[in-house]
């Protein structure tokens, strides 16, 4: 398989930074509020989310399909003693524990490209909690993929390297699609790369649903943006808190 991250890893914290710091203190703070004793975050990226949580005196585990993504988590994490870090495909990955808390953020569940995976996901992650235990999650809508992305366009810049991302829709597909056109001055010479990465969203609808069958409970959803609570399917990205019931675990079909 391909890793659309080989270079974007290399720049991921400085490019989202900002944005990203915000959901790592509201995580934590929810942790802490909640009594969390340990965490899994799923499409954990450069593991800063798990570097704030082993800090915070928290046991916390990660995975990501991205080889060069987990090597950047590894350099970040390399004085954290017993954090563990895998190549993994969340859809399949099982920290060495159960856990109080799981999470997965920055459009990491919209890389799987259907419904099946979706649910393969969440099952897997039910299976993973201690019962009680939370899930939060964010995902990029279909509203987004659909009708804001197609077309959008944004050009960045740092020392040694200019990008450029171009959004579009494949409807045959049903998935959205982003470019991620690199310029890199290495060697005295600019070298050009480009990062395909394909999206899949699922209505709020269908994500609530999908939850309640496999036996979360207490599911709100939010706005990731404003975090007002979300009443259609016209806002851009949605943040999910879920816990895992007690009860029995059965599938979605």
């Amino acid at each position: 398989m391909k890793d659309n991250y080989s270079v974007f890893s290399k720049h991921y914290n400085e490019i989202n930074s900002s944005v990203s710091e915000a959901v790592r203190m509201q995580t934590l703070e929810f942790a802490r509020r909640s009594g969390v004793k340990s965490v899994c975050d799923f499409g954990c990226g450069t593991g800063e989310l798990i570097k704030l949580f082993y800090n915070n005196k928290m046991d916390a585990y990660g995975c990501d399909i991205s080889v060069s993504m987990v090597r950047e988590a590894e350099r970040e994490l390399a004085c954290c003693n017993g954090v563990e870090i895998k190549h993994a495909d969340m859809v399949e990955y099982n920290p060495p524990v159960h856990v109080d808390l799981a999470t997965s953020f920055f459009d990491s569940i919209n890389y799987l490209l259907s419904e099946e995976a979706w649910v393969r996901f969440f099952n897997n992650v039910f299976q993973i909690l201690n019962k009680g235990g939370y899930f939060i999650f964010d995902f990029v809508t279909v509203y987004d993929l659909k009708e804001c992305s197609p077309g959008y366009h944004s050009n960045l810049q740092g020392q040694d390297w200019v990008l450029q991302r171009l959004s579009e829709f494949d409807l045959q597909k049903q998935i959205g699609i982003e470019l991620m056109q690199w310029s890199l001055f290495r060697e005295n010479h600019w070298q050009t790369y480009t990062e395909i990465h394909e999206h899949f969203a699922l209505t709020k609808e269908r994500v609530h649903r999908l939850l309640t069958d496999i036996g979360f409970i207490d599911i709100k959803m939010t706005d990731s943006d404003t975090g007002n609570d979300v009443y259609d399917n016209e806002t851009t990205r949605i943040m999910v808190h879920a816990k895992k019931n007690k009860g029995t675990k059965w599938k979605a079909g």
